[in-house]
């Protein structure tokens, strides 16, 4: 089985050889690389054609973001699996192995995935990671249910797809959206596909990067991702058993947008969120949002969030 791993790259020089080094590291062999290099202004490139090894490929085309990239190296992929790993973080030497051996014992799933870990740039180590649960893997049937429960239990660079579905989905990732553009090709994943996850960490996701996308990211507006969502569960474009955990799904993304309007002092763009929710009756951390934007002082308010954020 070939693998085809993705990797768009853009200014992240200082990243990309550790990034290159942790797949040749993989104790699965049988893959191509297609390092998409999305106009990057730095020597990224040069360094990845210093790399001698037949199943890296270097693409190089005008900057034209993310989604963009990723949709180019979709295009070029020959494997019959598709993985992707950002330019500045690391797969275990284990992931492909794992991913490979959930497909053949998991054939009719569209999509696998494992956990992953957060680390700071100077503690980026992928022998950190817990990989307990390795020889062991669930079905999720509820992709947006077990968003709710559990956050972000895996992420772009955990997740493999048939390349025929990816093929059948073009353009997987919305072109011009740098943010919650994974989420949007997720949620159609989602509806077509069960999933079938890893609950080992299997990839390190690097955090503290003045120049990352998600570092840099102030938006209090629902992303067009859950917008597009909302509109296929009110169109009734989603199955029955899938459309109440997508309208919570959703809520639960307003609500939070709400909150951080409410604590950039914005209470008029917090109700207004609020009053965009679709069966916000039906959510508890809907009436407590409004309480706080009725009844509470600023003080509360940040006193409210502090004290919920703080570890159990």
């Amino acid at each position: 089985m070939l693998i085809s791993i993705v990797v768009p790259l853009f200014n992240k020089s200082d990243y990309i050889l550790a990034t290159l080094k942790s797949i040749l590291n993989q104790t699965y062999s049988n893959f191509e690389v297609l390092i998409v290099d999305d106009g990057s202004k730095d020597d990224g490139a040069t360094k990845v054609k210093q790399i001698q090894d037949a199943r890296i490929q270097l693409i190089q085309v005008p900057n034209g973001g993310v989604a963009r990239a990723r949709n180019i190296g979709i295009e070029k992929a020959s494997g019959d699996l598709v993985c992707f790993l950002d330019a500045d973080d690391l797969f275990h030497p284990l992931f492909l192995q794992t991913i490979v051996r959930m497909a053949e014992q998991f054939p009719d799933y569209g999509w696998y995935s494992t956990s992953y870990r957060r680390l700071a740039d100077q503690q980026m180590n992928v022998e950190q990671l817990n990989t307990s649960g390795i020889d062991a893997s669930v079905e999720v049937t509820d992709f947006y249910n077990q968003k709710i429960n559990y956050g972000a239990f895996f992420c772009t660079n955990t997740v493999a797809i048939w390349r025929c579905h990816l093929n059948a989905m073009q353009p997987c990732f919305p072109v011009g959206e740098s943010m919650a553009e994974d989420l949007d090709l997720w949620f159609r994943l989602a509806e077509r596909f069960s999933l079938r996850h890893c609950s080992a960490e299997l990839s390190a996701y690097r955090v503290g990067i003045s120049n990352s996308l998600c570092a840099n990211n102030t938006q209090t507006a629902l992303w067009p991702a859950f917008l597009r969502l909302e509109q296929r569960a009110l169109t009734g474009t989603i199955s029955t058993e899938l459309v109440n955990s997508a309208f919570s799904f959703v809520a639960y993304a307003r609500i939070i947008e709400a909150r951080k309007n409410l604590q950039n002092h914005s209470r008029l763009k917090c109700i207004q969120q609020l009053l965009s929710v679709h069966r916000g009756y039906r959510e508890k951390r809907w009436w407590v949002t409004w309480v706080l934007v009725l009844c509470c002082s600023e003080r509360m308010i940040a006193n409210f969030e502090k004290n919920r954020m703080k570890p159990s």
